[in-house]
């Protein structure tokens, strides 16, 4: 089994030029070839402990959501929800011929987790989550993690009738 190259490369800065650190020197040399120009973006890590409290903090309004309230299958779905609520998500339309043909097509295009879908007159609006992983392609910074933690665990808060404060006490304890 050959070992797959991280998707982060960790360096550190010494004597004026990016050092790999750790095991990304072995990876380094496999993956760029000798006086290959390398674009970097800095990444910087965020919080696992923010990370941990946020989900405890959704699974706990979740936990008290208002049993008439069946929109939602899990936390999951709630915290998808509240991320396209407050717009962290990608949009997409499809303009139809007419009203009956825009609802008939959303129809078909069914429930699925983390999207939401808007029939207006003739026009199909489709909103899609954005991912919060911690890394990869799509993740969010650390700055833009923590702007989404702030607007979904407000709207939640606000679902469950508590201030936010409240609820991430409860998710301190949890």
């Amino acid at each position: 089994m050959t070992r797959q190259p991280p998707r982060l490369f960790s360096m550190v800065w010494r004597d004026g030029v990016f050092v790999p650190q750790g095991r990304t020197a072995m990876f380094c040399d496999q993956e760029f070839g000798e006086g290959e120009v390398v674009t970097f973006e800095r990444h910087e890590q965020r919080s696992m402990a923010s990370h941990n409290h946020y989900f405890a903090c959704i699974q706990e309004a979740f936990n008290n959501l208002p049993e008439a309230d069946n929109r939602f299958p899990n936390p999951d779905a709630l915290r998808k929800w509240a991320l396209i609520k407050n717009g962290f998500c990608t949009e997409a339309s499809v303009v139809c011929d007419s009203p009956e043909q825009a609802r008939a097509v959303a129809a078909f295009m069914g429930y699925t987790e983390g999207v939401v879908i808007v029939v207006r007159d003739n026009v199909i609006k489709r909103y899609v989550a954005r991912s919060q992983a911690m890394t990869g392609p799509n993740a969010m910074s650390k700055q833009e993690f923590q702007n989404s933690k702030d607007l979904v665990l407000d709207t939640i808060a606000e679902l469950i009738r508590v201030k936010r404060s409240r609820l991430e006490k409860a998710g301190e304890r949890a």
